[in-house]
């Protein structure tokens, strides 16, 4: 009797770790696929939310399906706070 409980704590052993296996499996593609996609949204914002000034940066991000785009102007370290020189929205692109 001892060898069929130790077969079936054997057994149920095994099926968690494929379970567990497959879970992190579909986990990591989806972090992989989440990663790709932000990705490809911050470098098409960079290219449309350009600063037209040298010192200037931009700003891009990511909410409820469109891109927030701000050109910041100014501030850095022992000065203002920069200031938003201008902002758009955008759809995300399909």
């Amino acid at each position: 009797m001892r060898g069929v409980s130790e077969a079936v704590k054997n057994f149920a052993m095994a099926v968690v770790a494929v379970c567990a296996f497959f879970a992190l499996q579909g986990a990591f593609d989806y972090q992989e696929r989440v990663f790709a996609e932000r990705a490809a949204y911050r470098a098409w914002a960079a290219d449309a939310c350009m600063p037209t000034h040298e010192g200037d940066r931009a700003v891009a991000r990511l909410a409820g399906g469109k891109i927030e785009c701000r050109i910041l102007s100014g501030g850095g370290y022992g000065r203002s706070a920069p200031v938003v020189v201008s902002a758009a929205t955008m759809d995300v692109p399909e």
